[in-house]
């Protein structure tokens, strides 16, 4: 046995052990699965990640993140205005509601069926979060709806005995003219990898400002990705949408 079959045995180990999701969602995760098998882990001889070694991660035992207790989240992640959705190892424990008129914010429901793994990347690690797709956050604006407040998510990593790995999912759907702000908050204890895919879906003139608040402690490892896709646009009438980080 390879190191990179037995890399991907020890994954298709938790695949395996996973509840089983019903439908379009089951049907996502495994088309994924099987995709993130064919794909493998990437190295430095693939051109797009030869600066990038993540043989640690790839060669580590993360276990599924369980039921935990959760810390202080305003200690770790204080910005709290506007919505607010607090995932504690990938389950929703926290719903804050700021009432804004075409601003609806939750879990995935139909309505994300059309877009959910539409546009996101085609690597190993976004197949891989695609894979163990649960509970994801689903924010929606509609059309020409100008979000005053920002949207703040938090994912937080609890570790129990020893590393875990978390799959952090947002799908985001801003319609034609819309306005709005996302704060996402990655923040943990102890040792843990966190494997985050955000897809952005905007209409045409929809501004979408996302600042990324990583708080990784010591011993925490992380890959995020955003991928943007463009609905009704023309090459004049340009989406915009804006990253920025803060460490």
């Amino acid at each position: 046995m390879t190191a990179a079959t037995q890399d991907i045995g020890v994954w298709l180990d938790h695949f395996s052990a996973q509840q089983p999701a019903a439908g379009w969602i089951g049907e996502l995760r495994n088309s994924a699965f099987q995709r993130f098998t064919e794909l493998g882990f990437p190295t430095t001889r693939d051109e797009a990640w030869r600066f990038t070694n993540v043989a640690t991660i790839a060669r580590a035992n993360f276990a599924p993140a369980g039921l935990a207790v959760s810390p202080n989240v305003e200690a770790m992640a204080p910005y709290a205005s506007g919505m607010r959705l607090v995932f504690v190892n990938g389950r929703l424990v926290e719903r804050t509601c700021s009432p804004s008129k075409g601003l609806e914010a939750g879990l995935l429901s139909e309505q994300a069926r059309p877009h959910l793994g539409q546009h996101a990347p085609q690597n190993a690690f976004a197949a891989l979060n695609t894979a163990f797709l649960d509970q994801a956050a689903f924010v929606q604006v509609g059309r020409g709806a100008v979000v005053e407040q920002p949207i703040h998510l938090v994912y937080l990593t609890v570790p129990s005995a020893g590393p875990v790995v978390t799959h952090p999912r947002t799908l985001m759907v801003v319609d034609a003219g819309a306005q709005c702000t996302v704060v996402e908050s990655y923040v943990g204890t102890g040792a843990y990898f966190t494997n985050a895919v955000t897809e952005i879906v905007a209409g045409e003139g929809a501004v979408v400002l996302v600042l990324d608040f990583p708080g990784c402690q010591a011993g925490a490892q992380r890959y995020r990705r955003d991928s943007v896709g463009r609905r009704g646009c023309s090459p004049q009438r340009p989406v915009h949408c804006l990253r920025d980080a803060a460490r």
